[in-house]
């Protein structure tokens, strides 16, 4: 079967997966219409031809696309740079270990799971928990951030000795939700 693999996945556009160093996988939808453009499961629209996390280590660079993220990486991803795009997540567990970069927009819905080491880039970032959506920070919040939980959302603001700093001109606002500070 590696035989076949070998020779069909290349000629389909997709990569045969055998990638074993880290590296920044970069959204990046092809433009012939044989996908639709905004799925993370899609490892065609990965310019590595396979998914963030398939290798411990990766970063993840959206490159200012919207993306649907719905999985649940095989490894933990190193650092997220949104580039002022936004991600949607829909599902799955997203918890990056380095840094979270780029501004842009974070929607966390339908029981997400997703976790920060912080904030500190000048651009804003606009993070939204909705629909059992859940947002975790573990570290220092101090760039602008306007955040916003509404509904059966749960927002952890600082969890185990982490900080979150409301920057000049950003918001907070909780409405019917979990939300505060645990450790």
């Amino acid at each position: 079967i590696k035989g076949i693999l070998d020779w069909a996945l290349p000629r389909y556009g997709f990569a045969r997966g055998d990638r074993t160093a880290a590296t920044t996988v970069r959204f990046a939808p092809v433009a012939d219409g044989r996908t639709p453009g905004m799925r993370a499961d899609i490892r065609r629209d990965w310019s590595t031809g396979d998914l963030p996390g398939t290798v411990a280590g990766d970063s993840v660079d959206l490159d200012g696309h919207r993306v649907n993220w719905h999985i649940t990486p095989a490894n933990p991803v190193a650092d997220l740079d949104l580039g002022g795009g936004e991600l949607v997540v829909w599902g799955g567990d997203l918890k990056p270990a380095g840094t979270v970069s780029g501004g842009g927009r974070l929607s966390l819905r339908h029981r997400s799971d997703f976790e920060t080491r912080g904030y500190a880039d000048a651009a804003r970032l606009a993070v939204e928990v909705l629909d059992a959506g859940r947002f975790v920070n573990r570290g220092a919040i101090t760039g602008p951030v306007d955040l916003t939980a509404r509904g059966n959302g749960q927002a952890v603001l600082a969890f185990e000795g982490a900080s979150f700093t409301l920057a000049a001109g950003s918001t907070l606002t909780l409405e019917g939700v979990t939300a505060g500070f645990a450790g």
